[in-house]
């Protein structure tokens, strides 16, 4: 399975995006997600390689969740992720965009649409806090996924002649990365 994985892995690397799902019969059951980020991804791709009809809820203007506005694109480029999302899309996962849960859309709306079973993959997406007082208020302070989202976006970002990181995993060092940039 690991090897297989793996030359699965270079095909779609080296494709450059041709690569086409192979067809899959349909069983007649639909499944709704909520959420377009790695965890709906990876459950909209499973279900429709099992034959059910997938639609994605996300409430983004692009789907990808972390993986697009978490992860800079030196580490992860945006146009694999594109690519990715467009194979789930060619398996015939619709992805509707813009689309709040709670606001635009509810369960009474998915259950109405069809859909036999939902999927809430609408991530953990939360800093840690340091528990230092009014480290929210302070001049030039920046939680590390506000930053990396702000970075990813393209957005200008102020930043002073020294910049200080609190943390030492892989958001932390992508920020360090970042600001170096």
């Amino acid at each position: 399975a690991y090897i297989l994985r793996n030359l699965r892995r270079f095909i779609a690397d080296f494709d450059g995006g041709r690569l086409r799902p192979p067809p899959v019969k349909k069983n007649g059951r639909k499944v709704s997600i909520v959420g377009s980020g790695p965890s709906g991804l990876a459950a909209a791709y499973e279900l429709a390689k099992s034959g059910y009809t997938v639609e994605i809820i996300e409430a983004l203007a692009e789907p990808g969740g972390m993986l697009r506005w978490a992860i800079p694109p030196f580490r992860l480029p945006t146009n694999i992720v594109d690519r990715d999302i467009k194979y789930i899309e060619r398996m015939g996962v619709m992805i509707k965009t813009s689309r709040e849960f709670g606001v635009d859309t509810n369960l009474s709306d998915l259950k109405r649409s069809g859909a036999q079973a939902i999927v809430m993959a609408i991530g953990t997406q939360e800093d840690l806090k340091t528990g230092v007082g009014n480290e929210e208020s302070g001049d030039g302070y920046f939680s590390c996924l506000d930053f990396l989202g702000r970075y990813a976006r393209g957005e200008r970002i102020r930043l002073g002649a020294k910049l200080i990181v609190v943390g030492g995993g892989n958001a932390a060092v992508d920020a360090a990365r970042a600001a170096l940039r």
